[in-house]
């Protein structure tokens, strides 16, 4: 039975030799990244993880990511020239012949560039689905993140009637909740904050302006934090008055 993410992934990725997450920066940043290596924190651009057949993986990244990426998993290997990033990959699909990427977020010049880096061929198959059933099963990190997150959104949802009285605006409320949100240990907004009010609440994607809220409007309220990148979310509506 495979305990490991990595492990589990290639169990998933039935005929792949290697699965390569390229995270090659915005907008292709790959969430697949910091799920493999089990990373909270860190930019990561221009860095890769090749994971292989066995599980184990290489976790190739340029110098200014290498004190993060060695507080995750995997064995990190830093680059800092062409040359490096030719030797690692060679050395990392050295007997490779089909290769998965996350084609959702790979994009073609990465993929053709990583391609060119090594002096032999190899065939380019769609990983995605690999990736979506190991994403499925939540390990017990996994639940606990995502179990704080929620407990954090609940307390900013009880906290809502207190938050808003006549005359408050909606950017004031939704900045309060984003602030309150971080008080209570949250790592960062799950999405950007809704707060709408009144005529504003029949738009379900609303950005919150400077509408001030007035006796009996309804008040909207869709938002959700982040704890170690795993998300709550939730809406709630208030009635002032």
């Amino acid at each position: 039975m495979a305990s490991s993410r990595t492990e589990r992934l290639m169990e998933n990725a039935e005929g792949l030799d290697a699965i390569i997450i390229a995270n090659d920066g915005e907008p292709f940043l790959d969430s697949s990244f910091w799920y493999v290596t089990e990373q909270n924190s860190g930019c990561f651009e221009s860095s890769y993880a090749v994971v292989k057949k066995d599980g184990s993986m290489d976790v190739i990244v340029n110098v200014l990511e290498e004190e993060t990426a060695r507080t995750g998993k995997g064995d990190v290997k830093v680059y800092h020239s062409r040359a490096d990033l030719e030797t690692y990959f060679r050395d990392a699909l050295k007997g490779c012949q089909n290769v998965g990427f996350n084609v959702h977020n790979a994009s073609y010049a990465s993929v053709m560039g990583i391609k060119k880096l090594v002096d032999f061929d190899f065939k380019i198959t769609d990983a995605s689905d690999a990736l979506a059933a190991t994403y499925a099963i939540k390990d017990a990190k996994e639940i606990e993140a995502t179990r704080k997150a929620c407990k954090i959104s609940s307390q900013v949802a009880m906290e809502l009637p207190g938050y808003i009285s006549e005359g408050v605006s909606e950017k004031e409320v939704a900045a309060k909740m984003d602030a309150r949100m971080r008080e209570l240990g949250g790592t960062g907004n799950a999405f950007d904050t809704i707060a709408a009010f009144g005529a504003n609440a029949s738009q379900p994607h609303y950005m919150p302006g400077d509408y001030r809220i007035k006796q009996h409007d309804v008040a909207l309220f869709d938002f959700g934090t982040k704890y170690d990148r795993y998300c709550s979310d939730m809406t709630r509506t208030v009635f002032l008055g």
